[in-house]
C-alpha cells in the first residue's frame, strides 16, 4: 500500500503486515522508514527504488509461476 512520508514527501510501499504496529511509523519495501503523512491528502511522488523493487517481485514471481506450470 503506498503511504507518503513525512520527511521525503514520496509514496513509498508499504507491506500491510507494517499497519500491525500501529506506530506512526513503518518499513516500507525500498528500507526507508516512513512517517506517515495524513492519509487523507494525495499521495506524493512514487518511490523509484520502490517501483523497481515491486516491479522485480512481481517478474520473479510471474516466472516461478511459468516454470511451475511447464516444469
Amino acid at each position: 500500500m503506498p503511504v507518503t512520508c513525512l520527511s521525503d514527501g514520496r509514496a513509498h510501499d508499504v507491506p500491510d503486515v507494517e499497519f500491525t504496529r500501529a506506530s506512526g511509523h513503518y518499513q516500507a519495501i525500498c528500507g526507508h522508514t516512513v512517517y506517515a503523512a495524513p492519509m487523507v491528502e494525495p499521495d506524493g511522488k512514487p518511490c523509484q527504488l520502490c517501483t523497481e523493487m515491486w516491479e522485480l517481485n512481481h517478474e520473479q514471481q510471474r516466472v516461478g509461476r511459468f516454470g511451475r506450470l511447464s516444469g
